[in-house]
This record gives C-alpha cells, structure tokens and sequence, in this order.
C-alpha cells in the first residue's frame, strides 16, 4: 500500500493550509460498483496480506480490513549504495551556492502542491526575514511565492548521483506535508547525512525521532515552523551533531537489504499457509 487508495478509494484526504478540502485520485462514481475493497476482505479463499510502509497507514488499513485480513508494516527501502553523502563544499559547488550560509532545502510541485504544502515553508520565511541563510527549492514552483531572495529556485533534479550532491549540500531538508505516508525523500536525505525538519503527521514522525534524526512541527502552524527555523539557525552545533546519527540510522532500519528480508519472510507465510 503506497497510500490509502487500496481500502479507502481515494490517496488523502486534506484540508489545505488555505481552508480548501481536497481529495486527491478519488474513484469515480461509475467504477464504484467494480472497485470495492470488501469483495477482496470477504473472500475467505483470498490469501492476501495488507502490507502498508508505515504504521501510520497500518492502523488506517485495519480500521477497514476489521480483522478480515492481516496487515503488516513493512517499510521502505533505498538504496543505500547510490544515495550517499557528498562532501558539503563539494555539494555546495555543484549546486552553486554559498558553502558557508546555513542552508535549507525543501520540495516544491504541482500535482500535490497543496498537500506537499510548501506555502508554509514560504510563509515561514517570510516570518523571519533577519535570518542570512539561503533555501534551496527543487521542483516547480509556477504557484509558488518566489519573491524571497534568499530562495534558491533550482527546477527539476533527477538521478541518484544529483539528488545525494543537492540533499548533502543542505544542512537542514524540510518536508511540511500535510498528509503523507513514509516519504522517501526523508530517507534519502538521511543516506546523505542530512537531518529532517519534518511535519508531525503521517508516517513521518517513524523516521524523524525528535532530537535523534530530526524535528518535528505541525505543518498547519506556520509560526511554529518558522520558530523551528530560528531555532536551527541559532543551534547549528546541534544540527551538525544530529546528522551524525542519519546515515546510521537509516541503513539499521531502511536498507533495500532490511525490506527485501521482510518482504520474504511475508512470502514463505503466505506459501506456508496456501
């Protein structure tokens, strides 16, 4: 399970930093009559096993499966050897900023800008204008406030060997979903030793542990997000000791090799009990 759409019939479901309710990839009204989850939970003779990343999305699920089906979290996995950490000034060259301001990165986009939620990121900013830092922004940001100069606006970054330069040139890596089930950006900022200042809310609080890997903020509070900012800006000592712990981290419980092991053992359960 990648989101909710499996039992739920829609990814998330949100309210927007704007007010706005959104559904996203709901099933249309004429496929709900061929698309429904209780035909599979009622086929006893179905041997299928509900496997959600997250606990998060876990407890989600069985609040539908009802015990008609087990659900296990198995959760992702990166691979390990490709995201890695990239020295900072070297990073910060192929990037093309500044390798001695504090620097922060976050995501931008459109398919689901508002649930991505990068406005607050904007907007906490602009909450602290006195901060001589640089944020550097990956993705699209065509609805996006792009008026702060200390924005860093850098467009679409692909490939494995750009994406470990640009998560190690950063000291911080945001992510201030609204809604979201074990992001892998988060991952693959740790494989690059680069800590998270990630939103309090879906799967992210299984990888950001407060003090160890990260920070943690309600992402429909923009002041507490932009407090957070401060705070880093003026702890850097702190930050720079925390992304000591992210690579360790992530390769104990996030490995390809963790996941594949997991998938596994699911497999010879199923295989066992045919």
């Amino acid at each position: 399970m990648h989101d909710q759409f499996a039992l739920y019939g829609y990814n998330y479901k949100i309210t927007a930093l704007d007010g706005e309710e959104v559904t996203y990839c709901p099933v249309p009204v004429w496929r709900r009559k061929r698309y429904n989850p209780d035909d599979l939970l009622n086929n006893k003779s179905a041997n299928v096993i509900f496997t959600p990343p997250s606990d998060w999305l876990s407890d989600l699920a069985e609040k539908i499966t009802k015990g008609r089906k087990p659900v296990k979290t198995v959760n992702n996995g990166i691979p390990l050897d490709a995201m890695v950490t990239v020295d900072k000034i070297e990073a910060c060259e192929y990037v093309g900023i500044d390798p001695d301001k504090f620097t922060l990165l976050f995501l931008a986009g459109t398919g689901a800008w508002k649930r991505k939620n990068v406005d607050a990121v904007i907007g906490a900013l602009n909450l602290v204008p006195e901060l001589d830092m640089q944020a550097v922004v990956i993705g699209s940001t065509a609805k996006t406030d792009r008026s702060d100069p200390r924005l860093v606006l850098k467009g679409s970054v692909t490939g494995t060997e750009a994406l470990s330069r640009y998560y190690s040139c950063a000291d911080v890596f945001c992510i201030p979903s609204l809604i979201d089930n074990l992001p892998n950006t988060v991952l693959e900022a740790f494989a690059c030793s680069t800590p998270v200042l990630g939103s309090r809310n879906g799967g992210v609080p299984e990888m950001v542990i407060e003090g160890k890997t990260g920070w943690l903020f309600d992402p429909t509070n923009v002041q507490e997000l932009a407090d957070k900012i401060k705070y880093l800006y003026e702890h850097q000592d702190e930050v720079a000791e925390i992304s000591k712990n992210c690579r360790p981290f992530v390769t104990e419980r996030f490995g390809e090799d963790v996941m594949t092991a997991n998938y596994e053992k699911i497999y010879n359960e199923i295989k066992v009990n045919r």
